[in-house]
């Protein structure tokens, strides 16, 4: 049983890497039509609505089984203040990606996903310490961006790309410290909401799109961007994380970058280079690096000390595991 419910997970957590991946190239594709304030505010109201009933369901399963409990005011108002910092921080991470996507499909993926990286960097801040592997992966993803840049003088579109992921991890963090406190899809429709309106009114001064262009960018593009990559993989990502384990989760939602590339190849002809290829692999093996529980660095450290004569027993003993 336990076997299958891995299973189950793995298939769950790999099916929403592939909508999110494959979701660059609809981005990418919806900015050569509408402003990307315009896209990312209708994208997100579309992503927000597309999880209501996700909401309704949970509610009615949750009644179902007896484990549904009316949140009270102060839920509401921990709910209402994350909403708004949680889609405050994912509208700047969300637009700026958005404003570097036409970098293309799949570099766009592979430097957004280096926020996985920045996350325990930014745990300085937070009084972390932080393992040597974290610096390792730092220098493997300069490595990387260089080959798939071709050299440290970045365009504009990969400096908001780089500024995206750096946001995004910042957009952990404030989730990590709000989801503790309430509902996780009421909070990630919130939050949704909130960067809709932001950029929606930004929209209306800077670049206001008419019916016939929404339309136009609604099929396939908004409509997959919106309900396809928040609600359906956001639903698959619920449903997963509950059978397997944080660590193996996150390594498998981050193959999104490599469905980026992929998504990128086939609905788009984009071809990397081999250095570019070779790039992707030194930032997507710092990923795997940075995500690899501590254990499995410290395993042969304390083989080592039991060869040579230290008692079983007396090892040294692991601390804030």
């Amino acid at each position: 049983m336990q076997k299958k419910n891995q299973l189950i997970g793995t298939l769950f957590l790999l099916t929403a890497a592939v909508l999110w991946g494959f979701s660059f190239v609809f981005q990418n594709e919806g900015v050569d039509i509408l402003d990307p304030f315009a896209f990312n505010g209708i994208r997100s109201l579309l992503g927000a609505i597309a999880l209501v009933p996700v909401i309704f369901v949970i509610h009615i399963i949750a009644k179902k089984n007896g484990t549904y409990k009316k949140p009270s005011k102060q839920d509401t108002k921990a709910m209402l203040i994350g909403g708004f910092w949680c889609g405050l921080v994912l509208c700047t991470a969300g637009t700026l990606q958005t404003l570097g996507i036409k970098q293309g499909s799949g570099e766009a993926g592979f430097i957004t996903t280096i926020y996985i990286v920045f996350v325990p960097i930014l745990g300085i801040f937070l009084r972390q310490k932080i393992e040597g592997r974290v610096w390792i992966a730092v220098m493997m993803c300069f490595v990387g961006l260089y080959l798939l840049c071709g050299s440290f003088a970045l365009n504009i579109n990969q400096i908001y790309l780089l500024l995206c992921a750096f946001f995004f991890a910042i957009h952990i963090l404030v989730i990590d410290h709000f989801a503790p406190k309430t509902d996780g899809v009421k909070l990630s429709a919130l939050q949704f909401l909130v960067v809709g309106i932001i950029d929606c009114i930004i929209m209306i001064f800077v670049d206001c799109p008419t019916w016939n262009e929404i339309w136009l960018c609604f099929w396939p593009n908004l409509a997959y961007s919106g309900f396809v990559s928040c609600s359906i993989a956001y639903t698959c990502q619920i449903v997963g994380q509950k059978y397997i384990s944080p660590t193996m989760g996150s390594l498998l939602m981050s193959l999104e970058s490599v469905f980026a590339v992929v998504g990128g190849w086939l609905l788009q002809g984009d071809v990397m280079s081999a250095w570019q290829i070779t790039g992707c692999a030194i930032i997507f093996a710092a990923i795997v690096i940075v995500q690899l529980p501590p254990d499995v660095f410290r395993l042969k450290k304390i083989n080592n000390i039991k060869n040579v004569g230290v008692r079983p027993g007396l090892a040294p003993t692991e601390k804030n595991r």
